[in-house]
């Protein structure tokens, strides 16, 4: 028999129970996205059962499917009545916590298409330029982000310069911290795609230097690669940029350049090899790598097994050997091939002719550009003279109208025999 303490205290936990029963019942779960249609107004609410219109109450009774998500657009677009001033009035917000939720926040939306227009004409860049003087390292690692995803848009490029966010995101590349330093150089990577951004970047003639000085003393192998892709963003251009150009050639990139290619991380030496190759489309970046012996560094590269850095290589060699030294140094080179027998080759043209390959279009459009250039040389010649018919038969057989061309350039080069004054024997 249970006695009258036992029987209240299981009538308590069951009456708990059922009241908390009784309030899921009366919410709308299957629908949370109706809210209060209010013109200006910022707050919304799910809908009790009660609140409901009779019509509407008698749906809620009948038997409905099991729920299924909602795609991403109607979910963001159900709560755009009051989402996105309230955010911006969040992150202004006197707690340190609610500004740590709201940036969070904000970053979920910017990195969302969809609601990314929506946020930037909230008024989310000027407010969130204003919080870099943020202390917290959390909030500061977010606003790298908002940063990075505003980038996506072409709209913003002109205001990160204006605000002052370029600025503010190359401060951070100082920090010691590395999640801080990788979220900002994948923001300055992003934003690097605009004419604006990388004329902020290299205008002040300091910038370019000090990303160069950060990758001499950086410890994360992500964040070296993703400064050496800045610096090769800047000095790309839109074709290249003298300017940034001089600015490091003054401050030993190409050194650098070469040191890293050596490391064993292929990801590290692919940017590495990819920044060098730009250095060198100026002259004195092609003096310099000829002095630090860089045809010799390259031409093992020749017998990478991975495409991607075997096509660097063949492109920084062909970037150097525009150079009159570097065609000597292409022919006269001895470097050990990675081969079983540890067979020495006299110099790296030979392996040229057998890397014609048409199915990689890219890494055969760079062996005939590197054909063309050590061809000037005499005895570079007379080793590639069997390729005259190599080229004719690709000529015959390739798509591609570029390649025909540079093909035709290699066999004028090749089959060139003397020249046609006698006074310009001595000019090589």
């Amino acid at each position: 028999m249970v006695n009258a303490a036992d029987k209240a205290l299981t009538d308590a936990t069951i009456q708990q129970y059922e009241d908390w029963k009784y309030a899921c019942q009366q919410m709308r779960t299957e629908d949370m996205v109706k809210f209060v249609n209010v013109p200006d107004c910022e707050e919304g609410y799910p809908l009790f059962k009660s609140e409901l219109p009779p019509g509407e109450q008698l749906v809620q009774h009948a038997i409905h499917p099991p729920p299924k998500p909602k795609p991403e657009t109607r979910v963001t677009l159900a709560f755009g009545n009051f989402m996105y001033s309230k955010l911006v009035r969040l992150l202004k917000d006197k707690d340190i916590v609610a500004r740590q939720k709201s940036v969070t926040w904000a970053v979920e939306l910017l990195s969302v298409p969809s609601s990314r227009v929506r946020c930037l004409a909230a008024g989310f860049l000027p407010i969130l330029a204003k919080m870099v003087v943020e202390k917290d390292m959390f909030i500061r690692q977010e606003l790298a982000l908002c940063f990075k995803y505003a980038s996506a848009s072409d709209t913003t490029w002109d205001d990160l310069c204006t605000l002052g966010c370029i600025n503010f995101l190359v401060d951070m590349v100082a920090d010691s911290n590395i999640i801080l330093r990788g979220n900002a150089l994948s923001a300055l990577n992003d934003a690097a795609l605009s004419d604006e951004v990388r004329k902020e970047l290299v205008s002040n003639g300091k910038t370019l230097t000090f990303i160069l000085k950060c990758i001499n003393k950086e410890p994360d192998r992500t964040c070296m690669i993703l400064e050496f892709d800045l610096l090769s963003k800047c000095v790309a251009g839109l074709n290249y940029d003298q300017m940034a150009l001089t600015e490091l050639l003054k401050v030993n990139a190409v050194p650098t350049a070469l040191e890293i290619s050596s490391f064993t991380f292929l990801d590290l030496k692919e940017a590495a090899v990819r920044f060098l190759c730009l250095l060198c489309f100026d002259v004195v970046g092609k003096e310099q790598a000829v002095k630090l012996n860089a045809v010799d560094i390259m031409i093992p590269y020749l017998y990478h097994t991975e495409p991607r850095i075997q096509a660097f290589g063949v492109a920084a060699l062909m970037s150097i050997t525009i150079n009159i030294d570097a065609k000597h140094a292409m022919f006269n080179s001895k470097v050990p091939t990675p081969s079983a027998k540890k067979i020495l080759i006299a110099q790296g043209v030979p392996v040229l002719l057998p890397m014609l390959d048409l199915n990689d279009d890219l890494l055969c459009l760079y062996i005939l550009q590197l054909l063309i250039n050590t061809a000037e040389h005499p005895k570079a010649r007379a080793a590639l003279k069997g390729g005259v018919t190599i080229l004719r038969d690709m000529i015959k057989v390739c798509a591609s109208a570029l390649l025909k061309r540079c093909s035709r350039q290699a066999i004028q080069q090749l089959q060139f025999t003397s020249r046609p004054f006698k006074n310009l024997a001595l000019v090589r």
